[in-house]
């Protein structure tokens, strides 16, 4: 580790570093960068206008579901009928997908899913289109996924849902 005396040796240091990291970052080729949604313990992160795919894990057995539910409010204190996101996943396999989207019944249930990729320990990936992501409003929000079994109903996980702003808007 390099020893500075001054202020200006320590400060002449750091610019040769920062200008040896821009260099590495101007030569990126962002042109297949695939950016995944964050699951960072409870909290999910979605970039407005990106397709949302969050993989949770481990909620535990979800062999016996009759239906899985993800719901996105802005508080607990509000209605089902309020909610932001609401995407249901059927063992029927009727009526399932993005049921519900900004307040409103949302009738294209493909925009939104819920993937079971590990019934026996509760592995599933959420996935939401860009096109459903980009009518949302930047915020913080709370959501939970709720396992509908034949006798009982359980909360599975809750916790953040943060939706950040893009900074490019119009995509041709």
């Amino acid at each position: 580790m390099a020893t500075y005396n001054t202020f200006d040796e320590l400060y002449a240091g750091l610019m040769i570093t920062l200008n040896a990291i821009k260099a590495k970052t101007d030569a990126l080729d962002v042109s297949s960068v695939t950016v995944v949604a964050a699951v960072n313990g409870s909290t999910i992160t979605v970039l407005r206008g990106d397709t949302l795919s969050a993989d949770i894990a481990d909620l535990g057995s979800l062999e016996n579901y009759v239906s899985l539910d993800f719901t996105v409010k802005r508080s607990t204190y509000e209605s089902d009928d309020d909610a932001i996101i609401r995407i249901r996943k059927n063992a029927s396999g009727l009526t399932e997908g993005l049921v519900w989207l900004n307040g409103a019944t949302h009738t294209t249930g493909t925009d939104g899913s819920i993937t079971i990729t590990d019934a026996a320990t509760g592995d599933i990936t959420i996935m939401l289109k860009a096109g459903v992501t980009d009518d949302l409003m930047p915020g913080s929000y709370i959501y939970d996924v709720q396992l509908i079994e034949a006798a009982k109903v359980s909360t599975l996980t809750s916790g953040s849902l943060v939706i950040t702003g893009d900074v490019t808007r119009l995509v041709e």
